[in-house]
């Protein structure tokens, strides 16, 4: 019973993030994608109501940082559409490679921050099992891309 509360409760604030995205259509899908996810990482850590507590708040600050970080990567890599590749110069490609390997480091200072901060609140199983369902969750997902 208290997992079902708890699970209500953490679908209830993935509908309260709010999105910058102008769409309608394309918030309606992210929110229920991030319930979906919420869902499925408690049900798989089997995350307590006072790990819940404790953990939500931290992930969800972590994945509003990758979001915030992937954008200004995104835009600074990719400022005037696909980069191409084929007609660039060596001092372009270079200055790419390094932008990219930048941002790359970037994300994985973001995770080992967060894993320290996971540590705080779990296990290292539970933070272990984080890691394993979030691949699955991500896994699920693009198998149900394939098959639609």
């Amino acid at each position: 019973m208290k997992t079902n509360k708890i699970v209500f409760l953490l679908l209830l604030s993935a509908f309260s993030f709010k999105s910058v995205a102008q769409n309608p259509e394309f918030d309606e899908k992210r929110e229920k994608l991030e319930a979906q996810k919420i869902a499925y990482i408690t049900t798989q850590l089997s995350l307590t109501p006072e790990e819940s507590a404790a953990f939500w708040p931290i992930y969800n600050k972590m994945e509003q940082e990758k979001r915030t970080m992937m954008k200004e990567c995104h835009k600074g890599i990719h400022e005037k559409g696909k980069p191409d590749i084929k007609n660039m110069t060596d001092d372009q490609l270079i200055k790419l490679s390094s932008m990219e390997f930048e941002s790359q480091q970037k994300m994985l200072d973001l995770r080992k921050k967060y894993h320290q901060e996971f540590l705080k609140v779990l296990s290292i199983k539970k933070v272990m099992l984080l890691y394993e369902a979030e691949k699955d969750f991500k896994k699920e997902l693009l198998k149900k891309l394939k098959d639609n």
